[in-house]
């Protein structure tokens, strides 16, 4: 029996250290739109599975009269983000491991809640770009809905990899049993 293997990574503090450009990008969000300063907790939860609570406390799914609805404040903290992306950094380990992935020619995916274009041009930013066979983050304006998202990057996965008749028997691989891998720096955060 074969086994083929594709390694499925997400992007943000996993491979690449973006919480210093998160926290700057969020606290422009906050302060033009006129609310208080982040804070460490609003970062974590950003950065999350909680991100949607976030935004919803803040801004109303469409707009209303004298308010910005969540799309747009979503837009304005994508370009604020993206001011900062020279800011982000690989983690010390992450370059060798896809060198080594790739030596080794197991395809590698970056699946992300970040905005699609944001992420690839993070990606090329960080010089990786060209070792993944898919880099794919999300449209809409909340990023990862769970279900949708998950669908969605399992047929982008199967329509790219033919031989991926079912991703049904997926392993998920602790960081601690990945020699020399980043621990994640995000709390509550799994990769």
């Amino acid at each position: 029996m074969t086994t083929n293997l594709i390694v499925i990574f997400d992007w943000d503090n996993t491979l690449c250290n973006t919480k210093k450009a998160v926290h700057k990008g969020l606290d422009d969000t906050m302060k033009h739109f006129g609310f208080p300063a982040v804070t460490e907790e609003d970062i974590i939860n950003v950065m999350t599975r909680h991100r949607g609570a976030f935004w919803q406390s803040k801004f109303p799914l469409e707009k209303q009269e004298g308010k910005t609805s969540l799309p747009e404040a979503i837009e304005f903290y994508v370009s604020a983000y993206r001011a900062y992306i020279k800011e982000t950094a690989l983690f010390k380990d992450a370059l060798p491991f896809i060198l080594w992935l790739k030596e080794n020619k197991i395809p590698m995916v970056i699946l992300s809640n970040k905005n699609h274009e944001a992420l690839v041009e993070e990606v090329k930013n960080k010089g990786v770009f060209s070792y993944f066979d898919i880099v794919q983050g999300t449209k809409g304006p909340l990023g990862k809905p769970e279900k949708e998202f998950a669908g969605s990057s399992k047929e982008i996965i199967e329509q790219y990899f033919e031989w991926t008749d079912t991703l049904e028997d997926a392993v998920r691989i602790p960081y601690s049993e990945i020699p020399n891998f980043p621990v994640p720096t995000i709390p509550g955060h799994s990769g």
